[in-house]
């Protein structure tokens, strides 16, 4: 979908990109995310929020949350800089 939108010009909104909390339970070791401090990430969600965020095709992120701590800390990925290929496959092998 995401090759088809760019082709188009059609902007692309990421819809619970937590997958509703299920890529939350598999939470990886702080030490883990280490490499990604640098670019602002400090917890789980950040790093799949911004991994979402990085991908040039996708123009904004919409994740759920009722707790107000959590849409601050959401906020926060929202910001570059953004995580480049490498970040981004530590992301996917962290979530997968």
């Amino acid at each position: 979908m995401l090759p088809l939108a760019a082709e188009l010009g059609v902007a692309v909104i990421v819809m619970r990109p937590l997958g509703e909390g299920a890529l939350l339970h598999r939470e990886p070791d702080p030490e883990q995310l280490a490499p990604l401090r640098e670019l602002g990430v400090t917890t789980w969600p950040q790093a799949l929020l911004k991994w979402a965020l990085s991908d040039e095709r996708v123009d904004v992120v919409i994740p759920a949350t009722r707790d107000a701590e959590h849409a601050r800390e959401n906020a926060a990925a929202g910001e570059p800089p953004w995580l480049g290929p490498e970040e981004r496959r530590l992301v996917e092998r962290l979530a997968s």
